[in-house]
């Protein structure tokens, strides 16, 4: 994961090209990229710096402006060999290094030279793009802030809180609930070379993950130290693509082949009603907290009488009804059903103790 977040800081190039150069488009000033860069890869809200001192942290003005002039020098134009899609629209832009331009500490008036945050202002090479200086040592081990970030995010997203909470929220006033536990993962996937799956691996054949989320006595009132499983909704994304799964009926998002998952989805402009309710998120902050996680009645009523699940289940090429068609018997349908939907076959007290469908699907799909 080290090469893809090098890839990104230092990117240039055409954005039509270089994906990764679109980095510099969603922030396109020094400020606001030395905010972002902090809060995607360090875990860090540098935003209350930008005015003063923080009263309560360690982070101060100057760290802002010296995080910031890292990226002082890059600048963006046209790139002309790629036509706009309409007379509106901004088209590809080429990102690349200026041989000039420094920050400005607004309160003092100095000249701020790049620095490693809470860290050494390095000697950089005359001619040498500082965004290459800063990418080395932001996914190096000596970087305090990457490699936790990045596991407490990835915690989060396995287990539904992260060992730091909000995971984009380091600070002194916000402790890890478990120092030891984010220690130790940290300097495993140090040691990995940034290996996700690793990571993710280690985490999933863990105890802490297998936990029921079953309260009992003990661990009923916990929601911070992992002794239970926390129940969370699956992502917008994630629930449509099992959706499309179980009914075998592929979503058509406009502009895009049929069977395009919607995880796959290039950015949030896709705006598709059931996943802007089930909380997609448009994609221009840095800001975990963009997506929604919490339940409400709009997604309650998609999934009672939602156009996307009834379109599905009204397919006449949809998963029950192929198993209609092949004769299945009804037990072997509702075994297909719940294999697919929830990878085990149903109790006896869910076929109905006799191997009866709970519902008479055959008489739905005659």
């Amino acid at each position: 994961f080290d090469q893809i977040v090098k890839d990104i800081i230092t990117a240039g190039g055409s954005t039509y090209a270089n994906p990764a150069a679109n980095y510099y488009r969603i922030s396109r000033d020094p400020n606001n990229l030395a905010e972002t860069t902090a809060q995607l890869f360090f875990g860090v809200r540098m935003q209350c710096a930008k005015c003063h001192n923080h009263p309560f942290e360690s982070i101060t003005q100057d760290d802002y402006y010296s995080t910031a002039a890292w990226f002082a020098r890059v600048k963006s134009k046209k790139d002309t060999t790629v036509a706009p899609k309409t007379p509106q629209d901004i088209g590809a832009e080429i990102v690349y290094s200026a041989r000039d331009g420094e920050v400005t500490q607004p309160r003092s008036g100095k000249v701020m030279a790049p620095k490693f945050l809470k860290g050494a202002t390095p000697t950089i090479p005359a001619g040498t793009d500082r965004r290459s200086v800063f990418a080395d040592w932001v996914t190096s081990p000596e970087n305090p802030y990457f490699a936790k970030s990045l596991v407490n995010r990835v915690w989060f997203h396995l287990m539904g809180r992260g060992i730091v909470d909000p995971v984009d929220d380091f600070r002194e006033s916000n402790p890890p609930s478990n120092d030891e536990l984010l220690d130790a993962l940290t300097k495993e996937f140090v040691a990995k070379k940034y290996d996700v799956r690793h990571l993710i691996r280690m985490v999933m054949t863990s105890r802490t993950y297998q936990l029921s989320a079953q309260p009992n006595e003990t661990n009923k009132d916990d929601n911070k130290y992992f002794s239970r499983a926390v129940t969370k909704l699956l992502t917008a994304e994630q629930l449509l693509d099992a959706l499309c799964d179980v009914t075998q009926v592929p979503e058509k998002f406009a502009g895009l082949p049929l069977g395009t998952r919607a995880i796959q989805l290039p950015d949030g402009e896709v705006n598709h009603p059931f996943l802007k309710t089930f909380g997609q998120p448009a994609r221009e902050l840095a800001c975990e907290c963009e997506r929604e996680s919490d339940s409400n009645l709009a997604q309650a009523l998609q999934l009672i009488n939602g156009p996307t699940i009834n379109d599905k289940l009204r397919n006449a090429n949809n998963r029950i009804s192929k198993l209609l068609t092949d004769k299945k018997s009804e037990r072997e349908v509702l075994d297909a059903l719940y294999l697919a939907a929830l990878s085990r076959t149903p109790t006896d007290a869910e076929g109905d103790g006799d191997h009866q469908l709970p519902l008479n699907i055959s008489a739905a799909y005659p």
